[in-house]
């Protein structure tokens, strides 16, 4: 016959130990997954993957850039109806980094970009080019963007 003083301390402990289990998932889940926004990204050790500030410096290239989305906008009275992310700094600092998304390719996304990404640190892939002094990526699908936290 089972003492049920000590069944209840058996079920106590798995359960103290299955509780801990998960926590120290979580942790080593979100702690791989920590961004700084101001360095390179801290899951992948690719060269190809840069932070929001670097991205002046690599015009031309394609690249990941990794950062927080500070502020949107979707100018639908604007030509083009374009969708921008700006990741580090919002509009209108020239050192801000963003994404340009045009009115004909809104229909790639499944939510409203604007306020689905922002307060978002993100990963978008594309090509890095410079308008008026800022660092641009226009991308056409969500799939060149990735939620990281």
């Amino acid at each position: 016959m089972v003492n049920k003083k000590k069944l209840s301390v058996l079920v106590l402990t798995m359960i103290a130990c299955l509780t801990l289990l998960c926590a120290c998932d979580n942790t080593s889940a979100s702690v791989s997954n920590v961004i700084n926004d101001n360095t390179k990204d801290a899951y992948d050790d690719s060269d190809s993957h840069i932070g929001w500030d670097e991205a002046k410096s690599h015009e031309g290239e394609t690249v990941t850039v990794v950062g927080k989305v500070v502020g949107t906008k979707y100018a639908r009275d604007t030509n083009g109806e374009p969708t921008f992310l700006d990741i580090g700094l919002d509009y209108p600092d020239p050192d801000r980094f963003s994404v340009v998304i045009w009115g004909d390719s809104r229909d790639n996304f499944s939510v409203e970009p604007e306020s689905y990404y922002l307060n978002k640190t993100v990963a978008v892939t594309g090509d890095l080019y410079l308008r008026e002094g800022v660092a641009n990526m226009k991308i056409d699908d969500e799939s060149d963007i990735k939620i990281l936290k």
